[in-house]
C-alpha cells in the first residue's frame, strides 16, 4: 500500500508541476515564445508519454490488489484526471500525445466500471459518503464520455485492430450500472452529473443506437427513456436540445427496423413522445419553444415513424 502511495504521489506532482510551469508561462504578462517552445521539445513531450504510460500501470497494476487499495486508487484519481484534462487542452495538436491521453482514459474507464459494479449497494457512514459517491459516478460517466470519443475519433494507426469489439457496446454497460443508481438517488439534480450523462446519452444514441434496442431490457429501456423525459421537463435549453437529438436518432434506428419488419415492443416506447412534443408547440412558454429546429425535426421523424399515432391524435 505504501509503495501505489508513492507511486500515485510521485506521479501527481509530476504532472501537477509540469501543468503550473505551463500555466506560469501561457499566464505571463511578458508573453515568452521561447519559453513555451521548450514545452513543445521532444524532450518535455517524452517525459509526458512516460509519466501517461506510467500512470496506465498504475491503474492497471493496482486494480489486480486489494479492494482497499483500489477503493485509494479511483479515490485520488479525480484531481489527476483533471490536470491531464489540462493536459490534453494543451496539446491538442500532438497526435501521439493525444492517443496516449485518450487510452488512460479508456483504461481507467474499463476499470471504474468494474469497481463501481463492485461497490453496488455498499452501505458506509463515512460522514462524505455521498459526496465520494457522486464523485464516482461523474467520474464514470466522464470516462464513458472519453471512451466515445475516443471510437469516434480514432488516432490508431494500426489496420489490425480488432473490429469486433464494439466500442457502443462497452459503453452501454457503464450505462447500464449508472442507470439504477441515478434514478434512485435522482443524481440527474446534480448540474454535473445531469449535463455528463445526456452528453453521453446523446453522443450513444447518434452513434450506437442499435446497442440500445439490442441490449437493454424492457425494464432498462422504460428507465433510459423516464430519464430523457425528466430532461425535457426539467432542465435548460441545452440538455433539453440533447434529449430531443436522442430522441430523433432512435427514432430513426426504429424507423430502419420497420423497413426489416423487426420491431418489437420497445420500438413502440417512443410514440407517447409525439404526443408530448406536439402538446409544447402549442404550450409557447416552455423551454422546448426556444429550440423550434430541432424540435420540429423531431417530431417530423416521430411522425414519419408513427403515423397511425398521428391520425389518432387529430
Amino acid at each position: 500500500f505504501q509503495i501505489l502511495n508513492q507511486r500515485l504521489h510521485s506521479i501527481v506532482e509530476s504532472i501537477h508541476t509540469l501543468l503550473e510551469q505551463i500555466k506560469l508561462n501561457n499566464n505571463n504578462k511578458i508573453h515568452c515564445t521561447n519559453a513555451l517552445q521548450t514545452f513543445y521539445s521532444e524532450n518535455v513531450l517524452s517525459q509526458i508519454s512516460t509519466l501517461i504510460n506510467s500512470y496506465c500501470g498504475l491503474i492497471e497494476g493496482g486494480s489486480r490488489c486489494s479492494s482497499e487499495q483500489i477503493t485509494y486508487l479511483f479515490e485520488h484519481s479525480q484531481q489527476t484526471l483533471q490536470y491531464i484534462l489540462d493536459l490534453f487542452d494543451f496539446y491538442h495538436n500532438y497526435c501521439d500525445q493525444v492517443q496516449i491521453i485518450l487510452e488512460l482514459f479508456s483504461l481507467y474507464a474499463e476499470h471504474v466500471l468494474i469497481f463501481t459494479k463492485c461497490n453496488y449497494g455498499k452501505k458506509t457512514k463515512e460522514i462524505n459518503a455521498d459526496e465520494d459517491f457522486n464523485a464516482h459516478i461523474y467520474t464514470l460517466l466522464n470516462c464513458l464520455n472519453h471512451l466515445l470519443a475516443k471510437d469516434f475519433i480514432d488516432f490508431s494507426n494500426d489496420n489490425s485492430a480488432n473490429t469486433e469489439v464494439n466500442v457502443g457496446d462497452v459503453v452501454l454497460y457503464g450505462l447500464i450500472i449508472c442507470l439504477p443508481l441515478i434514478q434512485s438517488d435522482n443524481l440527474l439534480k446534480i448540474p454535473s452529473i445531469s449535463s455528463c450523462y445526456y452528453k453521453l446519452v446523446s453522443s450513444l444514441c447518434e452513434q450506437h443506437s442499435e446497442c440500445i434496442f439490442r441490449l437493454l431490457n424492457p425494464d432498462q429501456y422504460s428507465i433510459f427513456l423516464s430519464t430523457i423525459k425528466l430532461g425535457l421537463d426539467n432542465y435548460d435549453n441545452e440538455i433539453c436540445k440533447m434529449c430531443l437529438e436522442t430522441i430523433q436518432n432512435l427514432t430513426l434506428y426504429t424507423m430502419k427496423q420497420q423497413k426489416l419488419n423487426q420491431t418489437n415492443e420497445k420500438t413502440k416506447y417512443l410514440e407517447h413522445f409525439l404526443d408530448y412534443l406536439l402538446q409544447e408547440i402549442v404550450i409557447t412558454t416552455t423551454t422546448l419553444s426556444d429550440l423550434f429546429d430541432t424540435l420540429a425535426g423531431t417530431i417530423y421523424t416521430l411522425i414519419c415513424a408513427y403515423p397511425n399515432q398521428f391520425y389518432h391524435i387529430l
